[in-house]
Parts: C-alpha cells; structure tokens; sequence
C-alpha cells in the first residue's frame, strides 16, 4: 500500500513537472508490447514449423519403409516362391505397386497371381 502511494506521487510529480512525459511513456509501452507481440509471435511460427517439420519427417519415414519392405517383400517372394513354382514378373508396374502399398502389394499381386491374371505390360 505505500508503495503504490509512493509511486503514485511520483507518477503526478512526473505528470505535473514534465507534461509532455505521459505520451512518452504511452509510445515507450506500445513499442513494449509491438516486441513483445513480435517475439512471441516468432516463437509461435518457430514452434509450428518445428511440429510440422516432425510431423512430415515421420510421415516419410513411414512411406520409405513401407517401400523398402514391399521391394524386398518382392524378391523374397521371387527367390523363395522360385523353388515352389511361384513367381511375380518383375516389371515397371509391380515395382511401383510394391513401393506404393508394401507388403500388403505383394500379397495382392500374389493373390493376383494365383488367379492367372497376368501383369505384363
């Protein structure tokens, strides 16, 4: 309580002696708060572009080992399926079904095999 006197005889005694000195002290707190607005906004951009640079990377993550499984998939399935009898053709189309969907491509094209429907293009 007597601080808060204090600085309000201080802030009339400012006021009364220096009149010009309020408007200064109005810009001085607007140009506070424009930095303050400024850097936290920059800090808000910083934190979405972090999170969304995770989010991407994760996301191709994902799809590059989705690809790279399914290709090995496929020539697993080549080399093991050779003794049986087996074989998917390895041609433009089924490489890029196996880097698309995976494992679960070769499983298709298997299945797609087993029923006689050629992928020779």
């Amino acid at each position: 309580m007597k601080q808060s006197k204090i600085l309000l005889t201080l802030f009339a005694l400012c006021f009364f002696m220096f009149p010009s000195f309020l408007p200064m002290l109005a810009v001085e707190a607007e140009k506070t708060a424009a930095v303050t607005t400024n850097v936290a906004g920059l800090v808000l951009i910083a934190i979405l572009l972090i999170l969304v640079t995770i989010l991407v990377l994760h996301f191709l993550k994902n799809i590059v080992m989705n690809a790279v499984l399914g290709v090995i998939a496929l020539f697993l399935v080549n080399f093991v399926g050779s003794y049986f009898g087996i074989s998917i053709p390895l041609n433009l189309v089924t490489l890029v079904i196996c880097a698309l969907f995976g494992p679960a491509g070769v499983g298709v094209l298997l299945l797609l095999v087993a029923f006689g429907v050629t992928l020779a293009f």
